[in-house]
């Protein structure tokens, strides 16, 4: 399904795909609410890495932090709200990561200017160099060993796990 408009609501997009495969199955379209409504709560079943929830507690203890997010995934609806000054998703919002509004409107709910901002993110196109070029600091969480291929641009820092973010910034 070619739907630009749609490009920053993913659920908007998993709904109409849903729907478009119904038609083209020859099953009733109708039925894409409820199938919908099954991959979502699906979807805020999140399994987190270990060091996320202590991480997060640490950062959550010294810094606003501010969810951004492309997805669908609710903070609150997985347990994690009461970490978040704020949660920002691009369905909300209008727009999505890489777009600098999307960080710019995160520095603002925590209160700050953008060069204030440390992002943490693991996409190094649409967190890492996409805050980058919004004016921010970057942490790119790099789990896999990837190679930074965007240069003259870079990360201020790249760690491996989240713990050692805290240890950095400790």
């Amino acid at each position: 399904i070619k739907r630009p408009d749609l490009s920053h609501d993913l659920s908007a997009l998993r709904r109409e795909s849903i729907r478009f495969v119904l038609l083209k199955a020859g099953d009733d379209p109708e039925l894409a609410e409820e199938a919908f409504d099954v991959f979502f709560a699906e979807r805020q079943r999140v399994e987190l890495f270990d060091d996320a929830l202590p991480a997060l507690e640490w950062l959550a203890g010294r810094y606003p932090v501010v969810a951004l997010s492309n997805g669908n995934a609710d903070v609150q609806r997985i347990g994690l709200g009461q970490h978040f000054r704020a949660a920002i998703s691009a369905r909300e919002f209008g727009v999505a990561k890489p777009d600098a509004r999307i960080f710019h409107a995160a520095a603002s709910a925590a209160g700050v200017r953008p060069g204030e901002v440390l992002h943490i993110g693991d996409d190094a196109q649409l967190d890492a160099l996409g805050a980058l070029v919004a004016g921010l600091q970057v942490a790119w969480l790099n789990r896999d060993g990837h190679a930074w291929d965007h240069a003259p641009l870079a990360p201020h820092t790249t760690v491996a796990d989240l713990m050692t973010l805290c240890n950095q910034l400790a």
